[in-house]
């Protein structure tokens, strides 16, 4: 029978499990080992890479440009840097932040939603000492915010609200205000407990303190302004291809390139007598350059002469429009 092992067979098979290989029916078959990543299906990916590295472009630019607003306001060195970016559920983000803590709620048009920022407490006393004429060292207790320390930090709050809003002006167009702020973690929540949202935290450095800001966005916004973006950019893509066929149709089209040797003023007498062998004066020099005319529409300067039998033009420059000013003067 053919499914009978001989001796030989038998003793080789032996001879190769003792040794550690692998098995003769397998032999030059190479093992792949496939990394098996946890997908968390609670908290599932809505962003694509492309889409991740757009966010973060918007939110480095944000750090970038508020840092420079805030030193030249504050009269004082600051730092800040864009750290993390995820995605979570809102209480998820509530329980991440302090208590208590200074947060403020703004709106987002045309995504239609209202977003968080929310700045550390050790952070919120540095800022308004520095406002006061400090020198950014203020004693740092755990305490809430007062009235007048919630004051002077609005005009800060305004000022990050209105650089997040530059920050996505360089790929679509929003508008960002501010509706309220408060030392405690949400009187009125922007979003229900289980909906998800894109949190984004940033790292403010000064001389004697580094503190967290941090920013919450329902997810759905963040995607509609993601949405506008690639819209924008496809209608971008739609446009240079139509500007190439357009640019590739009018290059095969013919035109009507005309010079003007010179003019002259006769009466209609003198044309009425005219015979062949006779001869008209141009009011042209015979050294000045002649204008050479595409659909009518004055192009080039050029001297006549000829090539070969056939009389032609050596072009010499381009039109400007200072000599079509002077020319019309002229006329």
């Amino acid at each position: 029978m053919s499914g009978i092992l001989s001796q030989e067979e038998i003793d080789a098979l032996l001879s190769v499990y003792s040794s550690g290989g692998a098995s003769p029916g397998k032999a030059g078959e190479s093992t792949r080992s496939r990394e098996v990543r946890l997908y968390d299906f609670a908290h599932p990916e809505k962003f694509s890479k492309e889409q991740l590295r757009q966010l973060e472009a918007v939110h480095n630019s944000f750090a970038s440009s508020l840092t420079h607003r805030l030193s030249a306001t504050l009269r004082s060195t600051l730092e800040i840097r864009h750290t993390t970016l995820d995605q979570c559920s809102f209480d998820e983000y509530l329980k991440s932040i302090p208590n208590p803590t200074l947060t403020s709620t703004f709106k987002l048009e045309p995504a239609g939603v209202k977003a968080v920022i929310e700045v550390n407490p050790n952070i919120v006393f540095v800022l308004v000492d520095l406002m006061t004429g400090g020198s950014g060292e203020p004693k740092i207790t755990n305490r809430p915010v007062t009235p007048i320390e919630l004051k002077l930090m609005e005009s800060v709050l305004k000022v990050a609200i209105s650089e997040y809003q530059s920050a996505w002006s360089q790929f679509t167009e929003i508008k960002c205000s501010l509706e309220r702020a408060g030392s405690d973690q949400m009187v009125n929540p922007i979003a229900r407990p289980k909906d998800r949202m894109v949190s984004i935290c940033f790292e403010l450095q000064t001389a004697s303190q580094v503190g967290l800001i941090s920013l919450c966005i329902p997810i759905s916004g963040v995607e509609s302004l993601l949405s506008s973006l690639g819209h924008r950019g496809e209608m971008a893509q739609s446009r240079a291809g139509e500007r190439t066929k357009i640019e590739q149709h009018l290059k095969g089209s013919q035109v009507v390139a005309t010079v003007v040797l010179g003019t002259a003023g006769v009466t209609l007498r003198d044309i009425l007598d005219l015979a062949p062998g006779d001869t008209v004066r141009l009011d042209q020099p015979v050294d000045r350059e002649i204008r050479l005319a595409v659909q009518g529409v004055p192009k080039f300067q050029a001297v006549p002469g000829v090539l070969g039998r056939k009389l032609a033009v050596q072009l010499t420059r381009t039109v400007g429009q200072d000599t079509q000013v002077l020319d019309k003067e002229a006329a």
